[in-house]
């Protein structure tokens, strides 16, 4: 099954599960387009810094023998928009899922999931890995409880992890 997976800038994560094999059926993409940089102002270092690091890693996975599709900022097939590039790879790669790793912004997250829900082809959404929790223990925690306090939580997730671990 022809598999695009999207890699967005703040997940450049080489350790990533995703990475731990080859698979020729699997396309990873990453894009610089206008749509990150001109949502709010950012200083041109941050941008030419993720840029960089995007590159970078779009290197790293290609020098691994992972098949990787990368727009720069101006490249003539970039439309500067994340859902018109990812539209724009499924036709033309014949892809038959679509799959990301779960945005940090909430801007983005709402992008994705309005994407995923209006696709004729299969989706799913994967952890970052990048964070000791998943996103929805907090909500799953304090589910039904009247009071809600950090350190409840923290303790108990301290106690989970360490009777886990050792």
């Amino acid at each position: 099954m022809k598999k695009l997976r999207l890699i967005l800038g703040d997940q450049l994560n080489s350790q990533h599960s995703w990475f731990s094999e080859t698979d020729k059926e699997v396309t990873y993409c990453l894009f610089e387009m206008r749509q990150e940089t001109d949502y709010v102002t950012h200083h041109v270092q941050k941008v030419v810094g993720y840029f960089t690091a995007m590159r970078n890693f779009a290197a790293e996975l290609k020098k691994a023998n992972h098949s990787v599709v990368y727009f720069h900022i101006n490249d003539t097939k970039n439309t500067q928009s994340l859902v018109e590039n990812l539209a724009l790879l499924i036709e033309a790669h014949a892809i038959e899922k679509f799959e990301y790793l779960s945005p940090d912004e909430y801007r983005l997250d709402e992008q994705l999931k309005t994407f995923t829900n209006d696709l004729t082809i299969d989706s799913g959404v994967f952890s970052t890995e990048h964070f000791y929790t998943e996103r929805e223990d907090l909500a799953t925690f304090f589910k039904g409880k009247k009071t809600i306090f950090d350190g409840t939580f923290l303790s108990q997730y301290a106690q989970k992890t360490s009777n886990t671990n050792g």
